[in-house]
């Protein structure tokens, strides 16, 4: 049975994805591909949350701190709030990031029954 910080962790994961993939759309070609691999990336990682494997919350956690870092260091702290960035394709991208990792730290941290 999911139980609702799992659940939570995946949503969270697959609307980034969604995002992500979206607003990497554009004439840049790097953007488009660095978008579309952090696409993926979420993607799989959501794939395996799902599944409930623990080391799938760790690794949400890392890529959703790799793009923060990555809007902190391509964008400034107006990144995080505004505009169109290299790692997380606008500010919009950081609060479906923020509530990966609060959801991902829940889950890890769940009794597990068995």
């Amino acid at each position: 049975m999911k139980s609702f910080a799992v659940e939570g962790t995946v949503f969270w994961l697959i609307a980034t994805a969604i995002l992500t993939g979206g607003s990497s759309l554009g004439p840049d070609v790097v953007l488009l591909a660095s978008g579309l691999v952090y696409a993926v990336l979420y993607l799989a990682v959501a794939y395996f949350a799902w599944n409930r494997k623990k080391w799938a919350f760790i690794g949400a956690i890392i890529l959703s701190l790799v793009s923060l870092i990555g809007s902190l260091a391509f964008g400034g702290v107006e990144g995080l709030t505004t505009g169109w960035e290299f790692f997380s394709g606008g500010g919009f991208l950081s609060v479906p990031t923020l509530l990966v990792i609060f959801f991902s730290l829940r889950a890890y941290r769940e009794p597990t029954a068995g």
